[in-house]
């Protein structure tokens, strides 16, 4: 179990919060060591509890994307101080459940879940076997589409097994039809009061205990169940599934670009790596990319010099024209390129700047700092110089333009451990740029890394800062700063020590 995961729940344990982890509990273990998710119900009475808890712990709300929100429901982004993982939380305020794209039902069933729990092994409130069954059948019926239903019909006229809900889900049926005591379940199921015939879920439970369900069954089930709890739905059906249409047709490979991935709420970041070459720039950006895309919508630029072929080509003509003796003209060449160097990084810049207002985590790969602008090739900044020039006058003014990012973390390193990392420099100049960076002052949103310290043990520094840049310096302070410590609170829910079955 992840540290933050341990004093979390704890926390919520000795605050009195009504709560549970109410789905796939046989998963749990991979939730708490950050792998998966984590589905927590919680009483909305605890919610102003709940919610202090996630506000010291520097969670981070997260924006589901179309298609993916739905009422009652919220995403969180925690981070272990420990590790660098991350933990992501459904918080369900209520239940709703149905396919995906539609989630059309939302049951009251958040009592019976909280007069139902017992604590698991690892210290969290979850729901009673019999209880998890009973939803998790709702649930197989609600998720199974009509596709998986053809191929179950056609697969028993062939008189091949299949398998028509996800391999977890026939997973979760089978152990918890293993671990639950059925006469307490119809003794819980009736206390649910589901407008359902007992015999629709606990025939399906003995069709799949026997490996005897078929697909007539399942689909007249499915019917049923829909039928029976259409004073549930959110939507008619014909309107649910014409909303399931335009979200299906909205991920076709041919239609334009959409992300499934949640966005920051109230706004993401623009963080921009800094350094010397041989100080980990790019690689600290690929693993902070897989790091944060896990869930978040993150996006990667690159500041340096555009490495698209005509720039590079033009540069090479340039120096063409010059060995040839046209210098005038090889000059003037060189003036135009860097303007459209300049041009490309504003743009860039730019762009980084409006995908973090909307939401995306933007890793920039190098960013032009003023303190570059007096070596006399400018790392990454203006090359014209202050001729006076119209070229160098248009070329300060598109730098005086760039967005500057959020956080620029400055990564610090000798000449001799950069060397031993990227020798291919020439050395003048890679010392140049060591001296450049080195001599950067920490001031406001610009952080200094010791990058003279083994990858892993930067990669976490960085994680650290990126973090506390995410969920507010402020906000964290007291957990990042003594995650050990965590102090608990009070509140009128303390009595969920008497809520197991």
């Amino acid at each position: 179990m992840l540290e933050i995961c341990a004093q979390f729940f704890h926390h919520l344990n000795s605050s009195g919060v009504l709560y549970c982890h109410w789905k796939s509990n046989r998963n749990l273990e991979m939730s708490l060591a950050g792998k998966t998710d984590l589905d927590l119900l919680v009483d909305p009475a605890s919610r102003q509890l709940f919610e202090q808890s996630l506000a010291f712990f520097g969670m981070k709300r997260l924006d589901a994307p179309p298609g993916k929100a739905f009422p009652g429901l919220e995403d969180y982004l925690g981070f272990d101080y420990a590790t660098g993982a991350l933990i992501h939380l459904h918080v369900h305020y209520a239940l709703v459940m149905g396919e995906k794209f539609i989630k059309n039902h939302r049951l009251p069933l958040e009592r019976l879940f909280f007069n139902h729990l017992v604590l698991s092994p690892q210290g969290i409130w979850i729901p009673c076997p019999e209880l998890e069954l009973i939803v998790l059948v709702l649930r197989a019926h609600m998720k199974t589409d009509l596709a998986s239903l053809v191929k179950l019909r056609i697969k028993e006229s062939l008189g091949e097994p299949y398998n028509p809900f996800p391999d977890h889900i026939l997973q979760e049926l089978l152990e918890l039809t293993g671990n639950s005591d059925l006469e307490k379940a119809r003794d819980i199921y009736r206390e649910s009061d589901l407008p359902l015939a007992p015999e629709l879920i606990f025939d399906f439970i003995r069709d799949v205990r026997g490996g005897t369900l078929r697909a007539g069954a399942l689909l007249r089930g499915k019917a049923r169940i829909l039928f029976g709890l259409r004073g549930y739905a959110r939507e008619n059906i014909p309107a649910s599934y014409v909303k399931y249409a335009v979200q299906y047709l909205r991920r076709l490979p041919l239609m334009p670009r959409y992300s499934p991935k949640k966005t920051v709420s109230g706004g993401g970041r623009v963080f921009a790596l800094v350094g010397a070459d041989g100080a980990g720039k790019s690689s600290l950006v690929q693993d902070l990319d897989r790091w944060l895309s896990w869930k978040v919508q993150t996006r990667r630029v690159y500041l340096g010099i555009p490495k698209d072929g005509v720039v590079h080509a033009g540069f090479a003509l340039a120096r063409r024209l010059a060995g040839l003796g046209l210098r005038p003209w090889a000059g003037a060449l060189e003036a135009l390129l860097w303007l459209v160097v300049a041009r490309r990084r504003r743009a860039v810049s730019l762009r980084a700047s409006r995908l973090a207002a909307a939401g995306e985590i933007v890793l920039s790969d190098r960013f032009p700092m003023e303190e570059f602008n007096c070596m006399p090739l400018p790392m990454d900044g203006p090359r014209l110089g202050n001729s006076g020039s119209r070229f160098a006058d248009l070329e300060a003014s598109l730098y005086r333009q760039l967005a500057r990012p959020d956080r620029i973390l400055v990564l610090k390193a000798d000449l001799e451990a950069l060397r031993k990392r990227k020798a291919d420099l020439p050395l003048e100049a890679h010392l140049q740029k060591v001296r450049a960076v080195n001599a950067i002052a920490e001031k406001g949103n610009t952080l200094a890394v010791d990058a003279m310290r083994g990858y892993q043990e930067v990669l976490l520094d960085v994680k650290r800062l990126v973090w506390r840049a995410l969920s507010g310096d402020d906000a964290t302070a007291a957990y990042l700063n003594a995650p050990s410590s965590v102090p608990t609170v009070r509140g009128e829910a303390a009595g969920i020590a008497s809520a197991p079955c």
